[in-house]
């Protein structure tokens, strides 16, 4: 994705935000993250994370309802994004969900929060223990 503001329709809503479908999406001011703005509810925003970045292992699992929804019938111009929760604290953690990534079809701008059954996938993954756990697989 390019640094111009998208504007993303989300007909379901996000999970805990069903009545807000409109949001603008755009880079963040810091890499790798991407902010997701609601535009019928201004206070509303989240920091998004493509979960490639942490966990190149990432495929979510999609079904015919979530590709119907985003009007795509193949997977080839997908985007998974994950929302990202900071908890502030003496040792502060990132995390991510996983499990209910947010996924935008790039020609039509549709996008849908999914749930993937995969176990593997959590709605906190530690995004710095993950690149950390990555980049010491690597270097192996």
């Amino acid at each position: 994705m390019d640094n111009d503001v998208k504007q993303i329709s989300i007909p379901s809503g996000l999970y805990g935000f069903e009545g807000l479908t409109k949001f603008a999406l755009t880079r963040a001011s810091q890499e790798p993250f991407l902010l997701l703005k609601s535009l019928e509810e201004e206070s509303l925003s989240f920091i998004l994370i493509d979960p490639l970045y942490f966990r190149p292992d990432y495929t979510p699992d999609l079904s015919d309802e979530d590709l119907k929804e985003i009007g795509e019938e193949k997977e080839n111009n997908l985007y998974a994004l994950a929302i990202v929760t900071v908890r502030p604290g003496e040792d502060p953690q990132m995390t991510a969900n996983l499990q209910g990534p947010i996924i935008i079809n790039g020609d039509t701008l549709t996008a849908r929060q999914c749930i993937t059954s995969n176990p593997k996938w959590q709605t906190r993954h530690d995004i710095l223990a993950e690149i950390r756990s990555h980049q010491g697989a690597e270097s192996c």
